[in-house]
């Protein structure tokens, strides 16, 4: 298993491996379709239990985002201020994820077009602003 997934979960694994080759991977039903994030064991919409893990664009668009002042850990000294964003994937159905701004958040806001960057060992996905996009 890569050492880049937190939860140590199998379930969410395809995720993990996926950033660590650079790419953005959602899970899906195979019965319908349906988009499905975060991962689960069956699918909602139809009830199957075969999902699949696809490519997505790294592109999407600021559904909500908070910016965190305050330090609220002794690790978070110096770090702050930060941005936090819920991104909508519209080419994975609308699903939504969450994290960090890479940069200044700047003139983000909600409908804002942004691009992911897959940075680091272990992975991480950090979220910028589209340069020339709009939502």
């Amino acid at each position: 298993m890569s050492s880049a997934n937190p939860s140590s979960a199998p379930l969410d694994q395809p995720f993990w491996d996926g950033l660590d080759e650079g790419r953005l991977m959602i899970s899906a039903c195979v019965a319908c379709a349906h988009w499905i994030w975060p991962p689960q064991w069956r699918c909602g919409e139809c009830g199957g239990w075969e999902m699949a893990w696809h490519d997505v664009g790294k592109t999407g668009v600021v559904h909500s985002l908070t910016r965190t002042h305050h330090p609220f850990a002794p690790a978070m000294m110096g770090r702050t201020p930060f941005a936090t964003l819920l991104v909508e994937l519209p080419q994975a159905g609308g699903a939504r994820l969450l994290g960090l701004v890479a940069d200044d958040a700047g003139e983000l806001a909600i409908g804002s077009a942004v691009t992911a960057d897959i940075i680091g060992s272990p992975a991480m996905l950090r979220w910028r602003a589209a340069e020339g996009e709009t939502a």
